[in-house]
């Protein structure tokens, strides 16, 4: 017994410290990779924006930094936040991940000059991401075995659209991470009860309401997934005090989270009715920026969600889903059934009548730890049912193998770009361009204008101009960051005025054509690019040299 108790310890020990060899791996590459990747569409627009305010607001408490039609001397600098396009539309933008990563920002470039703006700010998702693998280790060791908690972290570290998107995806990304923490510290709470636990469980859900409204899900989720519907007691006046004694904690955890959301959202209470402000937020969530979706169920999301899973990761996935299945028809712990929820209820939110969809599996990544958890459960699984230990190993080891090379093949086929991944079983990124178009396949971010910054940089001759097509303000905010000197940014109000000019004229063009204006198709069809930015041989950038007799 002694033995049998040693051999498991250090199967442990061994499991804990590859956990954290790949933890570290995951944030070196994370942070030695930033600068392939640039401002993204939603952070120019007001993530970086509204958090730097927010940041100087709570730190100083002057009312002049939560005046947001208020040009400041803080943006006298080459990143001017000033120039952020929706900046007077505080109530689309939740506080609490952006003033983080402003924080960030502010102390490794501003401070302590370690780094660009830009990426100082993007590194706070790195960090948050390195932290939420290793309690999400310890959260699969505890309740599932520490071989099914290293593969947990080994899968989700490396899916392509977690590991691409950490780099700048300013609130979906973030929201998954608090959202994961959320449901791991409530299960904790329900083994444990306290009112600590219950105080970190209403913090996380401020924190993750705070990024992002889809966290507003989480309590159906873990309803769904964890309370028992069988009472102790044969009436319903025996059964009051089972219910209602938990009730101050609960009470806690709300409280808790109401203030944490309040209080971390200067717009809300600063010259502005609380109630009013955040009905408004949550009026235009569910507006759904305008857009409306269709009358039908739609099976977009879960085709997304089956074809961005590497192959590798979806067999040991079904194996997972398989167990978990089996053990809940037994009648298990609520937790195998926690994680069939935790997995099937974004996609299915996401695929009702009347909710809209785009940029791939963005706005429903809550599952993805769920995934994560229940493919390193199969993989565990599947390594039992070998008896032989040395086997077993082997077994392990072909298995890190097989997910090692899926993930150096699609780092050589993507990279950078490999927040657009999408796997064989729909033909890859052409598959998937075919089948969901190309505005829904490509560049959505914007992330690439970094990439053909530094082309220019090598490949424009002096006194060059840059015109750029679709989301213009990037470049514009980020071009005393990233572009020479010597070359001029210049807009359509320009253009008459540079008819007789000499310099060569380059466009960049991101290929997103339902955002394309007349000119952007013009160029597409007249002119053959200089140079293409391509993921798996679709192009998501183009640059165009239009020359002076043009």
């Amino acid at each position: 017994m002694q033995t049998s108790e040693i051999k498991h310890a250090r199967h442990k020990q061994r499991a804990t410290w590859a956990a954290i060899g790949l933890i570290a791996v995951f944030v070196i590459s994370g942070v030695a990779t930033l600068k392939f990747y640039g401002l993204t569409w939603d952070e120019g627009l007001g993530n970086l924006f509204f958090g730097e305010r927010y940041l100087f607001y709570l730190t100083t408490f002057r009312e002049s930094f939560v005046d947001f039609k208020a040009e400041l001397p803080i943006h006298n600098r080459p990143l001017n936040l000033f120039l952020s396009p929706m900046r007077e539309f505080p109530h689309e933008f939740p506080p609490v991940t952006d003033t983080l990563s402003a924080a960030s920002m502010h102390l490794l470039s501003y401070t302590l000059g370690w780094m660009d703006a830009v990426d100082a700010f993007h590194v706070f998702k790195i960090a948050l991401a390195g932290v939420f693998l290793w309690f999400l280790y310890r959260f699969v060791r505890e309740e599932w075995g520490a071989t099914a908690g290293l593969f947990s972290v080994f899968f989700l570290a490396f899916f392509p659209r977690f590991w691409g998107d950490m780099h700048f995806n300013p609130k979906d990304i973030p929201e998954t991470i608090w959202f994961g923490l959320l449901v791991m510290a409530y299960y904790t709470w329900l083994k444990r009860q306290d009112a600590g636990r219950a105080l970190l469980v209403g913090a996380l859900f401020a924190a993750a309401l705070g990024t992002k409204a889809n966290a507003a899900f989480a309590p159906l989720i873990l309803i769904l997934g964890l309370w028992q519907v069988k009472l102790p007691a044969t009436t319903w006046k025996e059964s009051v005090p089972f219910w209602l004694r938990d009730a101050w904690q609960y009470v806690l955890m709300g409280v808790t989270a109401l203030s944490l959301y309040v209080a971390s959202w200067p717009f809300v209470y600063v010259q502005n009715n609380p109630v009013s402000a955040v009905r408004k937020y949550f009026e235009f969530i569910l507006s759904q920026g305008g857009r409306a979706g269709g009358a039908d169920w739609s099976a977009q999301p879960l085709i997304h969600s089956l074809t961005t899973i590497p192959l590798w990761m979806l067999a040991f996935l079904l194996i997972g889903m398989a167990v978990s299945v089996w053990m809940m028809l037994r009648k298990e712990s609520p937790k195998w059934r926690l994680l069939l929820v935790w997995l099937v209820f974004p996609i299915a939110r996401i695929s009702m009548p009347g909710m809209v969809n785009f940029d791939g599996i963005r706005h429903y990544m809550e599952y993805v730890p769920a995934a994560a958890i229940l493919a390193g459960i199969g993989a565990q699984w599947l390594a039992q049912q070998v008896k032989d230990l040395r086997r077993r190993n082997w077994a392990l080891a072909g298995i890190a193998a097989g997910w090692l090379v899926s993930l150096v093949w699609i780092g050589l086929t993507l990279f950078p770009h490999v927040y657009i991944y999408y796997s064989p079983l729909i033909g890859g990124v052409a598959g998937a361009r075919q089948h969901f178009g190309e505005n829904e396949v490509t560049d959505y971010w914007a992330s690439s204008y970094r990439l053909g910054m530094d082309w220019l940089n090598q490949n424009a001759p002096e006194g060059g101009l840059v015109y750029v097509l679709v989301a213009d303000y990037l470049v514009d905010m980020t071009a005393p960051l990233w572009l020479r000197d010597d070359l001029r940014v210049i807009h359509a109000d320009d253009l008459e005025s540079l008819l007789g000019q000499k310099q060569p004229l380059y466009v960049m063009l991101l290929r997103r054509p339902g955002y394309w204006n007349e000119q952007a198709q013009y160029v597409n069809q007249h002119f053959e690019p200089v140079h293409v930015f391509a993921a798996a041989g679709q192009p998501v950038l183009e640059i165009y040299l239009v020359e002076p007799q043009s």
